[in-house]
């Protein structure tokens, strides 16, 4: 019976253990203080008030509901929301928690201008640390400021997340960022991404995992910068635009396993003392005429007959010599 969403208004900085068990409206920047823990309650909804408003996490922040029917949920202040109307979150070096059927909508308003070589982009949840995330939703995300610069979950610096069954949905930009220079050692399984700019950005020098994961109907499935030791598996990748392959470009300077589809865009290199092997079935697809694969270390295509051909093809739809 109040005016607005019945919810009571947050601000400044949370400095000892606390508990939401009713709704907030996030005003401005809300921090979780360093060695403090933020707990919600399923079933809680946390609105932000307009783009400058969202929850920065230096301490534990954990939000775990148990099913849909009681989800946490993370959204809009306005009567007729849009993406971009807020901030979102943000799990800040040093920091920690856990993420389980929490939704995270309308979010990515909040520019922030190249931290850690992260460049010019907003996100809905952004990561520098190691949380939890199971179960969540993230959708409708852009930046009305400038719009196809906004991702859904982005990974900085060392982030090292544990992300499974998580479903993301109408994004300007990528589905999932990961910036060539990240070093952590992440895992993202079975996520389901539609509806983005391009689907993923997978890359980083540390040792990830990315696994059993759904790239559907995006402009573009995306890009895979194969510089770490990684595993690329198992992945479906449909109803995109261009050929369903993800992009792989720079130096494969770690062992790596092409199981996947892949289009190589300019020249691709295997280092020396790295192997690359690619399994039966595989499709590699050349982007243009500066697009090829050098190998100064070991490449191992091996099929085993004509059924399960691995083929070295051109992009183009309409493909000449």
């Amino acid at each position: 019976g109040n005016g607005g969403n019945d919810a009571l208004y947050v601000q400044g900085t949370i400095s000892a253990d606390t508990l939401w068990a009713d709704d907030v409206k996030l005003v401005n920047e809300v921090t979780v203080a360093a060695g403090v823990t933020l707990t919600i309650a399923p079933g809680v909804t946390i609105y932000g008030y307009d783009v400058d408003s969202g929850l920065h996490v230096e301490g534990t922040l954990i939000a775990n509901a148990t099913s849909d029917a009681n989800r946490i949920v993370f959204t809009s202040d306005n009567d007729t929301p849009v993406a971009g109307d807020w901030d979102g979150i943000w799990f800040k070096a040093g920091s920690s928690g856990s993420l389980k059927y929490v939704t995270v909508e309308y979010a990515g308003g909040g520019y922030v201008s190249d931290v850690s070589g992260r460049g010019n982009f907003s996100s809905a949840i952004r990561i520098e640390s190691s949380p939890i995330l199971e179960h969540v939703i993230v959708r409708d995300v852009d930046y009305s400021g400038n719009s196809n610069t906004s991702h859904g979950i982005e990974l900085v610096g060392s982030a090292a997340p544990v992300i499974a069954n998580v479903l993301i949905e109408n994004v300007s930009s990528y589905g999932i960022y990961v910036p060539s220079n990240a070093t952590g050692n992440y895992s993202i399984t079975y996520a389901e991404i539609t509806g983005a700019g391009y689907g993923v950005y997978v890359s980083g020098t540390g040792a990830y995992q990315f696994a059993h994961n759904n790239i559907h109907d995006n402009s573009y499935a995306g890009t895979w910068n194969s510089n770490g030791s990684s595993t690329v598996v198992n992945n479906t990748i449909s109803s995109n635009g261009g050929n369903d392959a993800l992009y792989v470009q720079g130096t494969i300077s770690a062992d790596t396993l092409w199981a996947d589809d892949v289009k190589l865009v300019n020249e691709v290199t295997v280092a020396a003392g790295v192997t690359l092997t690619i399994a039966p079935g595989v499709t590699i697809y050349g982007y243009d005429v500066d697009s090829g694969l050098h190998v100064e270390g070991t490449l191992i295509a091996n099929a085993t007959s004509d059924a399960n051909r691995i083929v070295f093809t051109s992009d183009n739809d309409t493909p000449v010599a």
